[in-house]
């Protein structure tokens, strides 16, 4: 992407984020923030690291049912990276796969347009299994909570683009039809010199991935199970970092605020700076608690993030400073 774009977009993300921390009430955010104690940090900490592990198996049976039988400790470095440039860039969802195939080449050898054509398969398995989620998480929300107009508008109008998203993205995979030339020019791809195979190569890739979710359904069946666990582990994490700040948050209500700051995603933001925090602070605001708890949680949230995308930028880092910033700023 253009280096105007990601400074644009995070100059946004910060006029939000600091809108977000004005309108909410800071010695609200500020006890919520330092009620957590270390101990009880590292603990959360450990389990979304465990998750991150849980979802890099998952890739790896993918990379498995291929003919691929790459070890846990080569594929770690590669999706931790992945989760940083994602993280990074305006484009948290998909940013970093270019980056995730190019170290599972360096690291063990796959060829690189394998390697991104599964990335681009277990990332789908991986927004499917959300879909399901965040779509449940709403409906729960609309059955158990009175919502204004204008909320139920916005979240009707997501969920409609999700699943538009994702059916498009189906349709055209299954019927061989262009879909990555677009994605490739959305995310100017093509103008990154360490992946000009990715752009000339859109048709096998397209067709190969057809293939793929055509004939391997008992993969993607296990592919599907290991996103259902992973999404339940970082339900029960959120419930779990609630109880140690000294809340209560149901299953039901951790579901809805998974839901809600899904959606944050979609917005072109590096982190979603300023949107995730938007869609805490509205989650926490419909279950009964306040905006702040809401904003001082989403904190919390990304400290946990921020310590994969620490890992990652480390790994990338080890592999090639010149890359990251050729990525991230599209210097060629």
């Amino acid at each position: 992407m253009a280096k105007k774009t990601l400074i644009l977009s995070a100059i946004i993300g910060f006029i939000v984020f600091v809108s977000v921390l004005f309108f909410s009430n800071i010695k609200d955010v500020s006890k919520v923030l330092f009620s957590l104690s270390l101990p009880h940090f590292l603990i959360v900490l450990a389990i979304f690291l465990s998750e991150v592990l849980l979802i890099t198996c998952r890739w790896g049976i993918i990379l498995k049912s291929q003919g691929y039988h790459i070890p846990l400790n080569k594929l770690f470095p590669a999706k931790t990276s992945c989760y940083a440039i994602s993280y990074l860039t305006p484009f948290s969802r998909l940013g970093g796969e270019p980056i995730r195939a190019y170290i599972l080449k360096k690291k063990a050898g796959v060829p690189f347009l394998k390697g991104f054509e599964t990335t681009i398969e277990d990332k789908m398995i991986e927004f499917t299994s959300t879909m399901v989620f965040v779509i449940c998480g709403v409906l729960i929300l609309f059955l158990n909570y009175t919502l204004s107009k204008d909320v139920i508008i916005t979240l009707l109008a997501f969920i409609t683009l999700f699943v538009f998203l994702l059916s498009f993205f189906y349709i055209q995979i299954m019927q061989e039809k262009e879909v990555f030339s677009l994605l490739i020019r959305l995310f100017q791809i093509h103008k990154i010199k360490a992946f000009p195979e990715i752009h000339k190569h859109a048709k096998q890739l397209e067709k190969n991935i057809s293939v793929f979710f055509l004939n391997h359904k008992k993969t993607i069946i296990k592919a599907l199970f290991i996103s259902t666990i992973s999404n339940i582990i970082l339900l029960l994490n959120s419930m779990l970092l609630m109880h140690f700040i000294g809340y209560k948050l149901t299953f039901a209500g951790a579901l809805i605020f998974f839901s809600l700051t899904a959606f944050a995603s979609t917005f072109p933001i590096p982190g979603a700076l300023g949107a995730f925090e938007s869609f805490s602070a509205l989650a926490f605001s419909l279950l009964g608690f306040t905006a702040g708890t809401g904003v001082a949680f989403s904190l919390l949230i990304r400290l946990t993030e921020l310590s994969a995308v620490t890992i990652g930028v480390f790994f990338v880092y080890s592999y090639s400073f010149k890359l990251l910033f050729s990525f991230i700023f599209n210097n060629d």
